[in-house]
């Protein structure tokens, strides 16, 4: 990520709307910079994908592109696959997750549009509703991936009881 981020220059008004047409009609292609930004493994390949996600932020409006977009992706560009890391690990060592570095970076930007809003009643409602929706979402998730986390450490301990008592 040689270049910095900057500043955006205000799209003309065209682009805007056009934008906002692809959010209302085709929200797969509009978002699909969040997908790649949290696939992100590395400083060069979050650069492009957040250097997007942040013109189409400007553009859109922090609080249009964020509230507008469907908790349950929001809640998949976060969460993804975020599954216990691969391989075996050290006796005694505890497991980790396997996080990439690209969803930091989209939860850091959603939150910095959040700290952007306005608490006007514009905005309190769908802002409200946004985070009711994501926030169950991400609950769900959660839960799943404790679940799986927790029933892969007791198949773990199970085999190690296994081997020490054969």
């Amino acid at each position: 990520m040689g270049q910095r981020l900057g500043t955006i220059n205000p799209p003309p008004l065209e682009a805007r709307s056009f934008l906002r047409h692809l959010q209302l009609n085709h929200p797969q292609l509009l978002y699909k910079s969040l997908f790649a930004c949290s696939a992100a493994i590395s400083p060069p390949t979050l650069g492009p994908p957040l250097k997007l996600v942040l013109a189409l932020s400007a553009t859109l409006g922090d609080c249009r592109f964020w509230t507008d977009a469907d908790p349950q992706m929001v809640a998949i560009v976060l969460m993804g696959n975020a599954s216990p890391a691969k391989g075996k690990g050290k006796e005694g060592q505890t497991s980790r997750l396997a996080v990439k570095l690209g969803r930091y970076a989209v939860l850091v930007q959603l939150l910095k549009a959040l700290d952007k809003l306005d608490s006007g009643a514009k905005f309190e409602n769908r802002l409200k509703s946004f985070a009711e929706q994501l926030e169950s979402r991400l609950a769900v998730m959660l839960e799943a991936e404790v679940s799986i986390f927790m029933s892969d450490d007791a198949d773990a301990d199970m085999v190690g009881e296994r081997s020490q008592t054969t």
